[in-house]
């Protein structure tokens, strides 16, 4: 039936109609909610605060390579939210780094396994009015301190053990890298724009300075390039024995290491205490092994020609400052530096 001549075009010719139209858009709007919660985890949607960010909570991983893969996080935080007050928590070694790079406000030591400073640091987090929390650390530990902000907005890594704590939750399940740091903080709504994380990292003298005295010490020239090797977890120690006849990734290293020393002025950049002896002819060396923190490895790394080894800490910061790296473990670790230093 046709709607009388009179009538306004805006209204629905029966109530017939009127009611199936609103029962398809219910049932458009129920199918649309679960498809976006089926999709929450692998695609978490940005925040929308309803008052201004003032202040956000970092919490990182131990080692120095996840640190520098999250310095773009860090950047893109600071260009989102530039009235916010940047607070980051970090392992003692990697605390000089935080405090010289420029996104970041604050930076205070996160205790190891002191439960009683755990429990202190939880305590003056709770009081802390936070806003925003993301640990880009898995651990039960970080995540503990995440939820300990008391912040509205909490955002880590999944799949964890204490998961539940957080309110935001990005996949994780390969290796750390800057792509997934990047989506954590996109998370909470953070968006990089462009600015270039090496620009607000500033060496300080003090630690340049301590750099030279070595290397001066060592007549080490201009150009020299940092030997980073690594054992794995399990293998001997640099002062444990291994089986007679049987040599561990530390002999083969050792061989490595001596190579290098006879190529190139090197100075020797291992996580752990390291004991080697530079063969007789060989290039000025120095060994810097366990004498280096993530500000003093940062100094090391920007002086230097290039990066040799495996250790992820040495080649993050090598990609960090542009600098030339062959990447490889004591079985290659020469060829691969010979073809991309030269003698």
């Amino acid at each position: 039936m046709n709607a009388p001549k009179n009538a306004p075009a805006s209204l629905p010719f029966s109530a017939t109609a009127q009611a199936a139209t609103a029962q398809a858009a219910t049932a458009q709007a129920t199918t649309a909610e679960a498809v976006a919660s089926a999709r929450v985890k692998k695609l978490p949607l940005c925040v929308a605060m309803a008052a201004p960010v003032t202040k956000i909570a970092t919490f990182h991983p131990a080692s120095v390579s996840s640190l520098v893969q999250s310095l773009p996080a860090l950047v893109a935080l600071r260009e989102s939210f530039p009235g916010a007050k940047i607070c980051s928590f970090a392992r003692a070694p990697l605390v000089s780094f935080l405090q010289n790079f420029g996104a970041v406000d604050e930076v205070f030591a996160r205790p190891g396994g002191d439960v009683s400073g755990q429990a202190a640091l939880m305590a003056r987090l709770r009081g802390g009015d936070y806003d925003i929390a993301l640990s880009f650390s898995q651990s039960s530990n970080a995540l503990l301190l995440t939820w300990a902000t008391g912040a509205e907005i909490r955002a880590g890594f999944v799949p964890s053990r204490l998961e539940s704590f957080l309110t935001h939750k990005v996949e994780k399940n390969g290796p750390f890298s800057a792509f997934c740091a990047l989506e954590l903080a996109k998370s909470v709504g953070a968006h990089g724009r462009g600015a270039a994380p090496l620009d607000f990292l500033g060496i300080p003298p003090e630690a340049a300075q301590k750099v030279q005295k070595w290397l001066d010490g060592a007549a080490i020239p201009s150009r020299f390039f940092v030997v980073a090797p690594s054992l794995p977890r399990r293998a001997p120690r640099p002062k444990l024995a291994v089986s007679k006849g049987q040599q561990s990734p530390l002999d083969h290293w050792n061989h490595a290491i001596f190579g290098a020393a006879q190529s190139w002025p090197c100075v020797l950049a291992a996580p752990e205490k390291w004991e080697f002896v530079a063969p007789p002819d060989a290039k000025p060396f120095f060994n810097a092994s366990a004498k280096l923190d993530a500000l003093l490895l940062a100094a090391l790394v920007a002086k230097s020609s290039g990066v040799l080894g495996d250790e992820s800490g040495a080649l993050e910061l090598a990609r960090f400052f542009k600098k030339p790296l062959a990447q490889g473990d004591f079985s290659d670790v020469l060829e691969k530096s010979r073809h991309t230093f030269g003698l």
